[in-house]
């Protein structure tokens, strides 16, 4: 009874845990030495949301397994173009990264660490896309921050978009 138990609820605890730690609508607490201080990797960090999670790099799909994954052949923060990341948004490993990824709004901020570097986005759209659109990872002209991960919650129906641009561009 105890472990059937568990497994009805193991696919709460992100509801859980982001509840229990923001009360209902209100920001996570991120300490300002975590988002002040450079990592020591490449990291998200959605302060909205609670992310605050290296991304990893590689040509294979397994990276996506470990938390968020810098798409291979897309941009990076430092370079300009089209940097798109991607996070499941439920594993049975804990790897939730972009599980409340619906609850960002435009005009959310986004920090992506990379290099040492911080650089600052403002959410510009969202949008929800066919798997099959891919028109999302394209190289831009402009910098530019495009995250994604399935939707609804619980199905790979569709693709949450989020697009970013930098803050000192507003």
């Amino acid at each position: 009874v105890l472990v059937c138990l568990y497994a009805m609820a193991l696919p709460l605890l992100p509801n859980i845990r982001y509840y229990a730690g923001n009360g209902a609508g209100q920001k996570n607490k991120l300490s300002s030495t975590t988002i002040e201080t450079p990592p020591q990797d490449n990291r998200i960090m959605i302060e909205k949301i609670g992310v605050n999670a290296s991304i990893n790099e590689g040509n294979d799909l397994s990276a996506l397994n470990n938390g968020s994954w810098r798409r291979p052949n897309t941009s990076t923060p430092d370079e300009g173009g089209n940097t798109v990341i991607v996070g499941h948004r439920f594993t049975y490993t804990g790897n939730d990264i972009f599980y409340h990824l619906d609850k960002v709004a435009v005009g959310d901020n986004i920090r992506v660490w990379w290099e040492g570097e911080s650089h600052d986005y403002i959410v510009k759209t969202i949008a929800e896309v066919q798997p099959e659109n891919t028109e999302v990872e394209a190289p831009t002209i402009s910098k530019e921050l495009t995250l994604y991960t399935c939707t609804p919650l619980w199905s790979a129906k569709n693709r949450l978009v989020i697009v970013a641009t930098p803050k000192e561009d507003q």
